[in-house]
């Protein structure tokens, strides 16, 4: 499963935003942008649009809890599915144009990531990032790790473009190079 496109209908600070992932030959995106630009709100919106909404939320302080709603199209093998997840109790997941979707619908694309593993291997959290800035200001180096906790990027090659997303030239521990896409988010 990759994800084409977030859609933060209205979400914390987001009313109508989307942010695209393009396809790379490998496929890895980097958030970046100023503190309070909404780094964090759309890691959130990712997990949450995948696993479903808490029946509580701090990201309410815009939209009332009822109204938060997230859209996305999601890409598998077998094609592409755009839905919208709300906090609904009866019908959380939808197609855009609010027919009811199975609760499992996202079951053949997820396989048997729950969410603990998905944001273990797909999020950085806060702390993460603290230690990856400390790092990255002295050394070009990411921390981001794999299952067997070996560094999946040596190091940061080349940042290239003039427009978003620039294009991230990495090595990997073996030597090998790829490319990927930093995404920044502005704040508004």
């Amino acid at each position: 499963m990759r994800i084409k496109q977030l859609e933060l209908i209205r979400y914390g600070k987001f009313t109508g935003d989307t942010v695209d992932f393009p396809r790379s030959e490998l496929d890895f995106h980097f958030m970046v942008g100023p503190n309070e630009a909404g780094k964090s709100t759309i890691k959130t919106a990712i997990s949450e649009l995948l696993f479903g909404m808490p029946h509580s939320s701090s990201l309410d302080f815009i939209h009332h809890q009822s109204e938060l709603r997230l859209g996305a199209a999601l890409e598998n093998r077998e094609g592409t599915l755009t839905f919208h997840r709300s906090k609904a109790r009866k019908s959380p997941l939808t197609t855009p144009a609010g027919e009811s979707l199975p609760v499992d619908s996202l079951a053949p694309l997820l396989g048997v990531a729950d969410k603990a593993f998905f944001e273990q291997m797909f999020c950085l959290d806060h702390t993460a990032l603290i230690k990856g800035a400390e790092v990255f200001s002295t050394h070009p180096v990411m921390l981001v790790r794999s299952c067997s906790s070996q560094p999946l990027v040596s190091q940061v090659l080349d940042v290239s473009g003039t427009s978003s997303p620039k294009r991230l030239t990495v090595s990997g521990p073996s030597g090998s190079r790829a490319t990927g896409h930093i995404t920044s988010v502005k704040s508004s």
